[in-house]
């Protein structure tokens, strides 16, 4: 309900109001946005101001009204997703494909049009109304049910005189493709800034006396957004236009040199005779335009020309005949079906050159808007980081036992009465990255406009200590040591004891319940096997039961919650499976909830990198791909090493997907990964059509990643003879072992597709469960000394029978494993790559059926107890005498057959057992006292 309304007074809010309204840092002209209780008879300004909803942990800030009103706004999981991460998004229009372009050219032209903008990194909120629902963003079905209704009688253009009709008018549900006008209002309504479309609506000619002028022009007036179009369409009249828009405040400029005379475009012309008053000669530098404007709180759009293509251009003087006659033809189409009439006229007598020319400038203007996105993201974070130098400077934190000072008492409203002034701390204590902070209220530094509280709550990740939860090497995990970053939750297991699982009726059974989680599972084993090394673990939970349950055992395992993010309103992750003996694999159904672990905020994963300064992070496939891009780019720039556990096939592809973009500006992004046989699979079959000399221009790709990529081609090229002496190697060699070997398809499959990612991910360590572990890496080295001989191609049989490992070897039988060198040439100094090291492993032990408890977290265990070997470089590591001469041999100065001899006994440890991981014994036995529960929860109590 109105905030006037609500509060009983027609003309005037109270001062008092406004002070509430200000002390939350919400404007009070914007105070009607924050409820939706239209049925309420009473006012409170601390319910209605601040939102009486839950708001969705997904939308933040600007995007609050339209994520409160699900009922009126529905937004696709990408755009929420871009919202929750203050992504780039750029808006488009979608009467273009409902009253501009035929069937099935409108369906084909909105596909490409979004992956226009999908290629640049920013996501498309195509923007529309579909059955009586206002769409912000759509899914490829939602796109083709749309444009296939174009012609249709349900079917109409939408600008904002239209939008409440379609939406709550009674019988047939609407669909509507929105104009420029539309399309300004729901943006900026949803909070979006940038928006790509192809020619502006304006006045029409004889429009003085007709007053037929379009409504795009009085919404522009209206929206701080940016709009990038082509020009006026070419039948109007432009210098009427400019006064109107010049008359509404709307700042105009076109894309062009400054040292040049520049017209407005005339839409299919890039000439109209008639001059912008504004160039800009970059997307970028328009974005600093439109970020002056919104900092300004200036409250009409931009509008930024952007002419055709030079060669998809109808010239100026072909084009003017046909305008004319083509306004003449349709002279008796009024109000809204004028343009399209005309438009259905100009492709007549064009013979289709118009309508292929507008394709061509509407994908150029989303590419054009895309780049802005881009650009104003990057300024809104520069931003921030200035503002919070600022106040870190002028106003710095307390320390940890400094008491909190009293406030100064502020400007009192005339009447007021005087009140004591006490101890406080700021009633909202949060960053923009929802972390708690400690320091007690200050003056703000001069900002943006105010943001609505975040829902978000957090139990100390970066700045608080962490009362009373620590743990045992929590003396030593401040800073260095590995950090583990990814999913926690809760399995719930279901196992039928009928020889048939009934639907829709219980069935008599077991259940169990346990913590778990790839990335907990890693760390755990980090933090479990002896020595302990450093290990910090970010993730989140949510405030519910499940979430105390991952807490306790966190702590049961000596792992700090110090990084765990705790959400209000959220579900802690769960996973829910029903097994049955009688079904094959075992697997009857299942069911994960992992929105928590998506919707970690890539802010606080950069942050925690920056402040804990690890040397190695390590990350699962639970994460959302902008919080992988920006975990890797982070854990880069501290030089640490950054390790991948996939954790399914599907989400592999979310990885390589990723990688694949990042890569072609950044080299190896990722320095190890660790798929099983089918996400190894999956990952170069979504890397191959991305490859650098396939998708993109030679001039974009980073030059060292270029040269890697060219290099391990040609290896591939030259494998095949390489690949008949292993296999011959192999065999002659293993005939007498009985452990089981890859076959010679899967052995050359697993090696020829490691070696395609090699340009991308330096070492790849592929499980292949009772067939061993097969590494395939890049191997670098400085050149060997001038007065040895440069390396040679090396190919041998390991002999594995020995004892030189951790432990006994379990079995009796003689075990082989390969040990192959292929040496690059000529040697890179830069790059000192001396060839490519391949690298298997048989299982230390074949376990039978019933030997094996359970295979969960098996390999998650493996990969850390081999990151737990790297980490532990102490007295008993062996000194590489031979490195110069044998550097194959070494892994990060590490024996590898003993890493990874090392890491399998651990993985069999827990195949033996019902931990998800190994556990001492000591921790067996520990338990949480009351005491401990209410500190857990008390580190993310909510502020009084």
């Amino acid at each position: 309900m109105s905030l006037l309304r609500a509060s009983s007074l027609r003309g005037h809010i109270r001062p008092l109001q406004i002070s509430q309204l200000a002390k939350r840092g919400i404007l009070a002209s914007q105070a009607r946005y924050y409820s939706d209780d239209a049925g309420s008879q009473t006012w409170d300004p601390k319910e209605t101001v601040c939102s009486p909803v839950k708001w969705s942990p997904l939308i933040g800030s600007r995007y609050s009204f339209a994520a409160q009103r699900p009922g009126l706004f529905t937004i696709s999981q990408d755009v929420q997703k871009a919202m929750k991460a203050r992504g780039p998004i750029l808006a488009l229009e979608t009467a273009i494909y409902t009253h501009g372009f035929p069937k099935p050219d409108n369906y084909n032209l909105a596909l490409e049009m979004e992956a226009a903008v999908r290629d640049l990194g920013v996501t498309p909120a195509t923007i529309g109304i579909l059955n009586g629902k206002i769409m912000i963003g759509m899914t490829s079905e939602q796109l083709k049910e749309l444009t296939e209704s174009a012609g249709s009688e349900k079917t109409h253009k939408i600008s904002r005189r239209d939008l409440a009709y379609h939406i709550a008018a009674s019988g047939q549900p609407l669909n509507g493709g929105t104009t420029i006008a539309g399309t300004i209002l729901i943006s900026h309504i949803a909070g979006i800034q940038i928006i790509a479309t192809g020619g502006l609506g304006g006045v029409h000619k004889g429009g003085e006396n007709s007053m037929d002028i379009s409504a795009d022009l009085t919404e522009l007036a209206k929206s701080p957004v940016a709009v990038v179009t082509s020009g006026m369409k070419s039948f109007l009249d432009i210098p009427r236009t400019m006064e109107y828009l010049e008359t509404q405040g709307v700042f105009v400029s076109t894309f062009g040199n400054k040292s040049e005379k520049v017209d407005i475009p005339g839409f299919f012309s890039r000439e109209s005779g008639y001059p912008s008053p504004y160039i800009v000669e970059s997307p970028e530098e328009a974005a600093r335009i439109l970020y002056a404007n919104y900092r300004l709180g200036m409250r009409s759009a931009n509008l930024y020309f952007n002419p055709i293509p030079e060669e998809y251009e109808i010239p100026k003087s072909e084009m003017d005949p046909i305008i004319a006659a083509a306004v003449e033809n349709s002279s008796s189409a009024t109000g809204k079906d004028n343009t399209p009439a005309v438009l259905a006229e100009i492709v007549k007598q064009t013979e289709g050159r118009s309508m292929e020319a507008n394709r061509q400038l509407v994908l150029n203007n989303a590419k054009v808007g895309a780049r802005m996105a881009l650009e104003l993201v990057e300024l809104s974070k520069q931003y921030a980081n200035e503002k919070a130098k600022y106040s870190s400077e002028n106003h710095p934190q307390r320390k940890d036992n400094e008491k909190p000072k009293a406030r100064e008492p502020r400007g009192k409203w005339k009447n007021s009465t005087k009140k004591e002034t006490q101890p406080t701390t700021d009633s909202n204590p949060k960053g923009t990255n929802g972390i708690l902070r400690t320091s007690t209220s200050t003056p703000r530094a001069p900002s943006s406009p105010p943001k609505p509280p975040s829902d978000q709550r957090s139990i100390s990740t970066l700045n608080k200590p962490e009362p009373d939860v620590k743990s045992p090497n929590e003396a030593t995990t401040n800073t260095g040591g590995i950090l583990i970053i990814g999913g926690v939750g809760v399995d719930v297991v279901a196992k039928g004891g009928a020889s048939v699982v009934k639907l829709r009726t219980s069935n008599p059974g077991v259940i169990t319940t346990s913590v778990g989680g790839v990335a907990k599972n890693i760390a755990a084993t980090l933090q479990q096997l002896d020595p302990p090394v450093p290990v910090r673990f970010l993730s989140s939970v949510g405030r519910d039961m499940n979430g105390l349950l991952v807490l306790q055992e966190l702590k049961r395992l000596g792992l700090s919650t110090k990084d765990i993010i705790v959400k209000d309103g959220a579900r802690t992750a769960c996973y829910a499976a029903i097994n049955s003996a009688h079904v094959e694999g075992g697997l009857h159904m299942a069911i994960a909830d992992m929105q928590v672990i998506s919707n970690i905020p890539p802010g606080d994963v950069g942050k925690a990198i920056e402040k804990i300064k690890p040397s190695m992070v390590c990350f699962d496939g639970n994460l959302d791909p902008e919080v992988m891009k920006q975990l890797c780019i982070a854990a880069k720039a501290q030089g640490a090493l950054v390790v991948c556990e996939p954790t399914s096939e599907p989400k592999s592809r979310y990885i390589a997907n990723m990688c694949a973009n990042l890569g072609v500006e950044l080299e190896h992004p990722i320095s190890i990964i660790s798929p099983n046989f089918d996400e190894l699979e999956g990952i170069v079959e979504t890397i191959t059509p991305h490859a650098p000399r396939t998708e993109f221009k030679t001039n974009e790709v980073n030059h060292q990643v270029l040269a890697n990529f060219d290099k391990h081609r040609g290896v591939i090229k030259s494998l095949k003879e390489t690949m008949t002496r292993i296999t011959a190697l192999m065999k002659s060699s293993t005939s007498s072992s009985t452990s089981t070997y890859p076959d010679d398809l899967k052995l050359e499959t697993c090696i020829t597709k490691s070696i395609e990612l090699l340009h991308l991910i330096p070492t790849i360590i592929t499980k292949l469960g009772k067939e061993g572990v097969m590494i395939v890496r890049l191997l670098k080295n400085p050149p060997p000394p001038t007065n040895t001989p440069q390396y040679k191609p090396h190919q041998t049989i390991r002999n594995e029978s020995d004892n030189k490992y951790n432990g006994p070897n379990p079995n009796d039988d003689v075990k082989f494993g390969l040990d192959v060198f292929i040496p690059m040439e000529p040697y890179d100094p830069n790059d000192q790559t001396i060839g490519i090291h391949i690298f298997w492993a048989p299982p230390v032990k074949l376990l039978e059926g019933n030997d094996v408890v359970s295979s969960n977290g098996a390999g998650d265990t493996f990969l850390g107890a081999f990151l737990h070997g790297l980490m532990n470089k102490g007295e008993d590591t062996p000194a590489p005498e031979n490195i110069v001469e044998t550097p194959w041999s070494y892994f990060e100065g590490q024996k590898l057959d003993v890493l990874v001899r090392n890491a399998q006994l651990a993985a069999v440890q827990t195949l033996q057992s019902h931990e998800s991981h190994p556990v001492r014994q000591s921790a067996k036995s520990e338990s949480l006292k009351k005491s401990d529960v209410d500190r857990l929860w008390a580190l993310s109590a909510e502020d009084s």
